[in-house]
């Protein structure tokens, strides 16, 4: 079974190239490609969303360590109050420290999904805006075909006279800063 799938696999990938090579030996096309993790990294949309996602977060762990330090606070407060309050006292105050301290926990939970739904939309708004640019950039360069690297290796191998990532880093920079 194995062995017939390696089979199947490699003549799937003998006849892609087939046509590929018929494809390139019929038409002059203008392909090229482009790391694309490289040029997300390099473009100043993404540097900026980093920088104001950071300051977000730091504002809520700012938050939560306020919210923390004052349940700290409460909790010392009512170890050395303890010995001086009554029994219905002490019971109504440990209610209020468990209130507390379960409002610590779900504001840590919420910043923590806040924070990844936030990091999912700035990031989605940069892919579109990349994506978007290298469609232009195409269009304007005539390229029939720019494919893009990525991390699951959907290209193995380019000649890099066909790398355009460094000229998009730059072109979508400035195209970036004049905005």
């Amino acid at each position: 079974m194995k062995k017939n799938i390696t089979i199947i696999g490699l003549t799937v990938f003998v006849a892609i190239n087939l046509v590929m090579n018929i494809i390139d030996r019929k038409t002059n096309k203008k392909i090229a490609y482009v790391r694309s993790q490289d040029l997300v990294y390099a473009y100043t949309g993404m540097k900026e969303m980093q920088l104001k996602f950071q300051d977000q977060s730091k504002t809520w762990e700012a938050n939560l360590d306020t919210l923390k330090m004052d349940f700290q606070r409460a909790v010392a407060q009512y170890q050395n109050d303890a010995a001086k309050l009554t029994a219905q006292e002490r019971l109504t105050r440990e209610n209020m420290l468990d209130m507390q301290q379960k409002n610590v926990y779900k504001y840590a939970e919420s910043i923590a999904a806040k924070s990844k739904e936030e990091e999912e939309k700035m990031l989605g708004g940069v892919l579109n805006q990349v994506n978007s640019f290298v469609e232009k950039y195409g269009k304007k360069n005539g390229y029939d075909l720019i494919l893009g690297t990525t991390s699951s290796g959907s290209i193995l191998y380019g000649e890099e006279a066909i790398d355009i990532t460094q000229e998009l880093i730059e072109e979508i920079n400035i195209d970036y800063e004049g905005k």
